[in-house]
Formats: structure tokens, C-alpha cells, sequence
């Protein structure tokens, strides 16, 4: 499931406009002087796998350099701790880029340029390599046989934009828009703060909060960060609202409320949801323990637990086995 800090993220930085002032924040300026920033476009695909969505978000963009294309890759990192193997899970979402890549021009025959960057954030400065040829142990080797094994291992460099380092100071001089700008503060300057220190912020930010207020779809935009703000903190609506009435005037704290009840009214709908896929789950499970006692007599304690804690997706392959299997075991064989 999308963290708040990836779907503010997403929302923020799929749009080249906002993206475009990080990456060329994040370059060195022979590359970013290169890069024909006009035609950058956003690739509408995702490279992290599944398991890693707790974890990571990435956007994909492509731009060109003279006649060649590259391949922009920004992957947002922002686990609680270090990850060491940080340059080989890069690695592994190039591969599948230019798997991709191949699939999609047959014809081709060169790949596109990759650069990727990670953007970090998180209390403390990422320390993980930031390529994979120093993750190999090759120095306790002979020399001779080091010399020779190094160039034949995988290497994978990345660009690390690491927001632990900046300061308020450090991302308002960077040129941004005013969005782009505004999140980059959050995602680094808001979360695990206590809410005194939270709400503290909105007076020093109240020029650029206004500013992404102004903007054609502000309100919208608004609604974005003050979500990922009312996530990440233990700030109640109404301070909330409060502190930015007193910054901004009631316009912008009506925004404010509108996205809590936005949010609670979203909340209700899920808890409904939620609430009606539990009910006939359980309704599911009492039938399947019917039909085993009918079928093979009362159930032990051990299958009554293993189908009341069952999913229902497991509860609706068991109903299926009991049509055929011939004792209790065959139902819950394989699982």
C-alpha cells in the first residue's frame, strides 16, 4: 500500500513541470546545460516491484541529449534506516527498464542512456554505497586475482540527492516551483516532528504555501500537502486550520478543513468497505465449518481456528475442495 510520503511524491513529481526543477537540482551543470529540458515526458510505467512499495516510489522520464535519448530515473527512498544494498535494488529496476526498453523497440540497436537518482529522505544521511562495485569483497584476495575479477563484476552508479542533508535554507535556494518546493519541505522538514514544531513551520512557509495557492488548481494542490501533513503528524485539523487562518486568512484555512473532511469522509467509505468484505468473510467461514461437520462430523479445534483466521480467499478454495475431497485432510492439503 503507498506510503504518504509516496503518494505526495507521485502526485508532485509525475508532473515534468515540478520534476524538471529536481533533476536539474540534482545534476551537475554540464548535464543539466545537455539535456534538451523542453521535451522531458513522463514514461507511465513503474519499476518497483511490489514488495518494495513500502518503501520506494519511482517516476520514469525521458529527454533527450542531441540525438540520443536518456532515460531519467527518480526513485524516492525513505526507509527508517540505511539501506546498504541500496545500488543493487537501482540495478535491478534499470534491468527492468531496458528489458522494457527492448520490448517496446525490437528494432533498436543500441539502449538508451539511464541516470538514475535517488532522493533520500529521512532523519539521517544515507550511507549506503551509491554504486555496486564496492559491495564486492575483493580485498582480501590475491592481488593478481582481484586485479583480474574486478573489471568482470556488475557495476551500477546513482545519483544521490540526499534530502537528510538539506536545510530549509538549502531546498529554498534551489530553483523549484513553488509545489515542488513546498513538498521537498515536507517530506524532509515535517515528518516525526512533534506537533508544536510541525505547525511552527507554516509561518516560516506561508509565502510559498500562498504562492501554490495562486497557481491555476491550488486548491487541489493544497489539498495534497495538507493530507500528507495531517499524516504524518499528530496535528489535529483544527490546529491545522488555526495556524494557517492565522498566515493566510480563511481562505486557506477553509482548505484546510475541506481536506479533513475530505479525508474522513474517505476514511468512512473504506471503513465500510473494509467493514462489508469482513462480513462476508465471516459469513464464508461459519458456512464452510457447517458444510465440514455435515461432511466429515464436528471439526476439530485446530480447522475451526484455521478457518475463522482463514482469507477469503482461502475459505473460498476450501469451500471448493469439500465438493470432492474424500476426508477433512483433503480439503486444507497444499494449504
Amino acid at each position: 500500500m503507498p506510503t504518504p510520503h509516496d503518494k505526495l511524491f507521485r502526485a508532485v513529481f509525475s508532473r515534468p513541470a515540478n520534476a524538471e526543477g529536481l533533476l536539474r537540482s540534482s545534476l551537475p551543470p554540464s548535464l543539466v546545460r545537455a539535456i534538451d529540458w523542453r521535451q522531458l515526458v513522463r514514461q507511465r510505467r513503474s519499476f518497483v516491484d511490489t514488495a518494495s512499495r513500502e518503501h520506494h516510489a519511482d517516476l520514469l522520464f525521458s529527454a533527450p541529449i542531441g540525438k540520443r535519448e536518456v532515460l531519467l530515473y527518480l526513485l524516492l527512498e525513505h526507509k527508517s534506516s540505511a539501506d546498504r544494498f541500496t545500488a543493487l535494488q537501482v540495478l535491478g529496476y534499470l534491468v527492468a527498464i531496458l528489458q522494457d526498453h527492448r520490448k517496446r523497440h525490437k528494432r533498436a540497436t543500441h539502449l538508451p542512456l539511464l541516470l538514475p537518482i535517488v532522493v533520500h529522505h529521512d532523519d539521517r544521511a544515507l550511507t549506503a554505497p551509491v554504486s555496486l562495485r564496492p559491495l564486492f569483497a575483493l580485498d582480501d584476495l590475491p592481488r593478481a586475482v582481484a586485479r583480474w575479477l574486478t573489471p568482470l563484476q556488475p557495476d551500477c552508479h546513482f545519483v544521490l540527492d540526499d534530502l537528510a542533508l538539506a536545510s530549509e535554507a538549502d531546498i529554498e535556494a534551489r530553483t523549484l516551483s513553488a509545489m515542488a518546493q513546498l513538498s521537498l519541505l515536507f517530506l524532509q522538514h515535517v515528518r516525526h516532528q512533534s506537533p508544536a514544531k510541525a505547525l511552527a513551520a507554516i509561518p516560516r512557509w506561508a509565502t510559498t504555501v500562498s504562492a501554490v495557492g495562486k497557481t491555476p488548481g491550488g486548491r487541489r494542490r493544497l489539498f495534497t500537502l495538507w493530507s500528507y501533513f495531517l499524516a504524518v503528524t499528530e496535528v489535529h485539523a483544527e490546529r491545522l486550520c488555526r495556524a494557517v487562518v492565522e498566515v493566510l486568512g480563511e481562505d486557506a484555512g477553509d482548505s484546510v478543513m475541506s481536506t479533513a473532511e475530505k479525508l474522513i469522509a474517505k476514511g468512512r467509505r473504506q471503513g465500510k468497505a473494509e467493514g462489508k468484505a469482513e462480513g462476508r468473510a465471516k459469513r464464508g467461514a461459519e458456512l464452510l465449518l457447517r458444510q465440514l461437520a455435515t461432511r466429515f462430523g464436528p471439526p476439530p479445534d485446530a480447522v475451526i481456528t484455521r478457518v475463522q483466521t482463514g482469507s477469503s480467499a482461502d475459505v473460498d478454495r476450501w469451500a471448493v475442495r469439500i465438493l470432492h475431497a474424500q476426508t477433512l485432510d483433503d480439503v486444507f492439503v497444499g494449504g
